[in-house]
């Protein structure tokens, strides 16, 4: 059996089943509290709470700031039709704890970009 780091694990376990960067980067914010805090069962027990948190805020930025460097069009190809549902929590729960206020301005003009592309492509009845 191979052992793995808590961010390996993360990352390949956990992640590894999802598509694409957008639908990562939502799966994790949804496991953050109000207080910034990541709760996932099996993961705190398998690895103990300090490195689960570590490790999965880690995973949040890279993802956040892997997102920043992908184009719009690939963006909007992942988030389809979701945008608006992944969104609707706002986007300070997407946004990681510890990243610049460029880099969170930079993600409302994504998120604003997303939105105008969605509501060009779906105009409401």
């Amino acid at each position: 059996m191979t052992f793995l780091s808590a961010r390996d694990d993360f990352a390949v376990r956990t992640l590894g089943a999802l598509q694409g960067c957008w639908e990562r980067l939502v799966y994790t914010a949804k496991l953050r509290d109000s207080r910034g805090h990541y709760s996932h069962w099996g993961f705190d027990r398998t690895h103990g709470e300090g490195k689960a948190q570590s490790a999965i805020l880690q995973i949040h930025r890279d993802l956040f700031k892997r997102l920043l460097r992908e184009r719009i069009q690939d963006i909007a190809g992942q988030c389809e039709r979701d945008i608006k549902t992944s969104i609707e929590g706002g986007i300070q729960n997407l946004v990681p704890a510890g990243v610049s206020r460029a880099s969170e301005l930079h993600f409302t003009a994504v998120l604003f970009a997303l939105g105008q592309l969605h509501n060009a492509k779906y105009p409401a009845a």
